[in-house]
C-alpha cells in the first residue's frame, strides 16, 4: 500500500515537473501593437492635402450661405482619409497635429490659402475626434493674435470642420469671440454671427477677456505664441 502511495507521489512529482518545462518552454505573450510612426505617412498625408485642397468658402458659398440655400461644406474624402489614419492612437494623433502646425508656421507668408483651409479642417476634425477644443481654440488665436491673412475667414473655415467647436465657454475661446468680432467685417461677419450666435449669444467686454485670456496663458505654457514683428 505505502509502495504504490509512494509511486503515485513521484507521478504527480513528473507531471507538475513537465508542465512546468512546457510553459516555460512557450514564448512570452507579445504586447499589442501600436501602429508605427512612419514619416512617410505624414507627408503622404500632407500631400493628399495639398493635391486636393480647395477654397470651401469661396465667394458662391459664401452668398449661398449668406441667403440660406446651402449648407455648410462638410468635410471632403480626403480630409476624411487623413483623419482617420491618425486618430487611431493619441501618440499618431498628436504628432500630426504638430507637424501641422510647424507646417502653418513654417510657410505662414508662402503657403496658398486653400492648402491652409483644408489643414485647418483637418486639425480641428482630428481635434473632434479626440475631443479636445482646447487645441483648435488655440490655433485660432494663434490665427487672429498673429494677423493671418483673412484670419476671421479661417475661423469659420474652422466652424465648417466642427460647427459646434467655439460653443464653450473658456476664456480662450470668449478670447477668440471678442477678436475675431473686431477683425471680421463683411459677408464673413455675417456668416459669424450667425453659426457663433452672436446675436444671442454677445462675445462680451474686450478688457474682461484680455484678463482672462492672460490669466490662461500663464496657467497653460502650451498657449504662448510667436511675437509679432
Amino acid at each position: 500500500m505505502h509502495t504504490l502511495y509512494t509511486k503515485s507521489l513521484k507521478m504527480q512529482d513528473t507531471n507538475t515537473n513537465k508542465a512546468k518545462r512546457a510553459a516555460s518552454d512557450m514564448p512570452p505573450p507579445s504586447a499589442a501593437k501600436k501602429p508605427r510612426l512612419d514619416q512617410s505617412l505624414i507627408t503622404s498625408a500632407l500631400k493628399t492635402l495639398q493635391d486636393s485642397c480647395a477654397d470651401v468658402l469661396s465667394p458662391n458659398w459664401i452668398d449661398a450661405l449668406v441667403k440660406g440655400k446651402c449648407d455648410l461644406p462638410s468635410l471632403t474624402d480626403e480630409e476624411k482619409s487623413v483623419i482617420s489614419k491618425f486618430c487611431v492612437n493619441e501618440s499618431l494623433a498628436e504628432t500630426f497635429l504638430k507637424a501641422v502646425l510647424e507646417k502653418i508656421k513654417a510657410e505662414k507668408e508662402s503657403m496658398g490659402h486653400e492648402l491652409l483651409q483644408s489643414l485647418c479642417r483637418v486639425y480641428v476634425g482630428l481635434c473632434q475626434k479626440r475631443g479636445d477644443s482646447h487645441k483648435a481654440h488655440a490655433l485660432a488665436y494663434r490665427f487672429l493674435k498673429e494677423d493671418f491673412s483673412q484670419a476671421p475667414k479661417l475661423i469659420m473655415v474652422m466652424v465648417t470642420a466642427w460647427p459646434s467647436v467655439f460653443s464653450c465657454n473658456s476664456p480662450l475661446c470668449r478670447a477668440v469671440h471678442i477678436v475675431c468680432k473686431m477683425k471680421a467685417y463683411g459677408k464673413i461677419y455675417y456668416l459669424l454671427s450667425k453659426y457663433l450666435h452672436w446675436d444671442t449669444e454677445p462675445p462680451g467686454d474686450i478688457y474682461r477677456a484680455i484678463t482672462s485670456t492672460l490669466k490662461a496663458l500663464l496657467k497653460d505654457k502650451s498657449l504662448t505664441f510667436q511675437k509679432s514683428s
